[in-house]
């Protein structure tokens, strides 16, 4: 279920997002949204409504700081839905059972590619909705490409750090 630490994570990736990264933008081009961790760190054992709603939370918190009518709603909930399957994919296994998104029961290699699929489909869905077009699509992969880098790079830092703590405890 969804503890005081969720809620914590929740807060704190919102107010790091909106103080601190959206201050960051070159070109248009790099735009990290690193507040994407808290859906793809949920618990797996977190019924799918409740990720879906805890996603449209966060993307509605997003939006309403960015007046960006919605895009950051539909981007996460999308994510919220799709990450069981990306995280069997990543994995390579069939039941949920087997299924956990902790950096030292997920493993280097399946936790890289968990989170490559999750932030390039979260940020192509995302500034393809922007975007309204399908004319600009080598912008939308320039911007997904670039921005996807700097927050994949901050993601890995964070789950490495969650992985190293865990270790000294």
């Amino acid at each position: 279920m969804i503890t005081a630490r969720n809620i914590l994570s929740f807060l704190v990736l919102v107010l790091f997002q909106v103080f601190i990264l959206n201050n960051i933008d070159y070109s248009g081009y790099l735009n990290p949204y690193v507040y994407i961790l808290f859906v793809m760190m949920l618990p797996v054992k977190v019924p799918r409504s409740t990720v879906l709603i805890l996603a449209f939370l966060m993307g509605l918190c997003i939006d309403m700081f960015e007046n960006s009518g919605g895009v950051h709603i539909a981007a996460t909930v999308f994510l919220a839905y799709i990450r069981i399957p990306l995280l069997k994919v990543a994995t390579q296994k069939r039941g949920e059972d087997f299924l956990s998104v902790k950096p030292n029961k997920l493993g280097l290699g399946n936790l890289i590619v968990y989170a490559l699929l999750c932030i390039l489909i979260h940020h192509f869905l995302l500034f393809l909705i922007e975007s309204y077009s399908f004319r600009d699509i080598g912008t939308v992969l320039v911007r997904t490409m670039m921005s996807s880098i700097f927050t994949f790079v901050f993601v890995l830092l964070v789950q490495l750090w969650n992985f190293r703590k865990k270790d000294r405890i």
